[in-house]
């Protein structure tokens, strides 16, 4: 049996196998990301192999499915990944990029952090 976060070579057949983006796996995990044509900076909220939710300022003179090239910052991951993202969505409150171009590597590298997050212990206080 493979698990969810595996990832399939074959990159179209995880779009036909899962074709509604709510059932791909979600992870709620520290992250950062920084637009690099604007320099704004945001705060990572939900993370997935189709796209992040995130707080932090609105993206000035932005379109609905614009391009932006983001840095992302996963936590506990040395290297940030840059990502070429479509802006879903902005309101006052969260931000929404889709992913939609995200190459072979870059779909291991966040399959490989989200993986750590679901299995790593929760601190007991």
């Amino acid at each position: 049996m493979s698990s969810v976060l595996e990832i399939d070579q074959d990159n179209s057949s995880i779009f036909e196998c899962l074709p509604n983006r709510r059932f791909l796996p979600r992870i709620q995990g520290w992250f950062a990301a920084r637009d690099l044509e604007t320099g704004l900076q945001f705060e990572g909220l939900d993370l997935s192999f189709q796209g992040m939710k995130c707080r932090g300022e609105k993206l000035p003179d932005a379109h609905l499915e614009s391009s932006r090239m983001l840095k992302l910052v996963l936590a506990g991951d040395q290297d940030p990944l840059l990502i070429e993202a479509e802006l879903a969505d902005q309101d006052n409150e969260v931000i929404r990029f889709r992913f939609d171009m995200l190459s072979q590597a870059q779909r291991e590298r966040l399959a490989s952090w989200m993986a750590m997050r679901l299995t790593t212990p929760k601190n007991a206080d």
